[in-house]
């Protein structure tokens, strides 16, 4: 898979996970009782950390593409 494949597919992903996010926020699917631990949100945040890092560690050719990436244009995005 090229860096062109990469980035549309990994764009798709970033828009449905925003979706998705927004969503379940909309649906309050992130709220617990003050005594409960906020299990679902955790899950939230953590999965797509997750599946980065497994997907960079199996795929020589996505560790590539994301070592290819500007840092400053990752960081003004993530900002």
């Amino acid at each position: 898979m090229n860096n062109e494949k990469y980035r549309k597919l990994t764009s798709w992903l970033i828009a449905a996970w925003f979706v998705f996010a927004l969503s379940a926020s909309a649906l309050h699917l992130f709220q617990t009782s003050p005594t409960a631990p906020p299990l679902v949100f955790g899950l939230a945040a953590l999965t797509p950390i997750i599946v980065f890092a497994v997907w960079f560690r199996i795929s020589p050719e996505f560790r590539a593409f994301a070592l290819s990436l500007n840092l400053r244009t990752l960081t003004l995005i993530q900002s």
